[in-house]
């Protein structure tokens, strides 16, 4: 298929359109670009690469704005559990709380280490991986 010839201002307006929520219909509309355009793009390569960068940028984004908030989420957490105003069975579920998050970041951490493990060793190399 050949590749995505646009402007990349169009394209990057389709593509925010989409990420937003729209139809390729209504992404048309937004952005003044035919809708027989954008169901081309869609289905070449170079626009669907173009379209997952820039979903994982708004992801990126927004992790970013839930990890700054995560702290204070944590402490609402803890707070709950250490309140002896609070029913035992409050107290227990936030405890709960607290032990299978520390559960699941340590899974993660355990199986993102082995899979580096893993990379290093398919390139034959003992040299750690850079985090990308």
């Amino acid at each position: 298929m050949a590749q995505v010839k646009a402007k990349p201002a169009k394209m990057t307006a389709v593509i925010t359109a989409l990420l937003s929520g729209q139809s390729g219909t209504q992404a048309s509309k937004t952005t003044g670009v035919p809708e027989t355009t954008i169901s081309r793009w869609q289905r070449d390569p170079a626009f669907i690469a173009e379209l997952a960068a820039h979903r994982r940028e708004a992801i990126r984004t927004s992790l970013d704005f839930l990890t700054a908030g995560a702290r204070a989420a944590s402490g609402e957490i803890l707070a709950v559990m250490r309140d002896k105003a609070n029913p035992p069975s409050v107290r227990l579920r936030a405890a709960c709380e607290v032990l299978d998050r520390l559960s699941k970041w340590v899974e993660v951490e355990d199986l993102e280490n082995r899979i580096k493990v893993l990379e290093d060793a398919s390139r034959g190399t003992n040299e750690p991986t850079r985090p990308t």
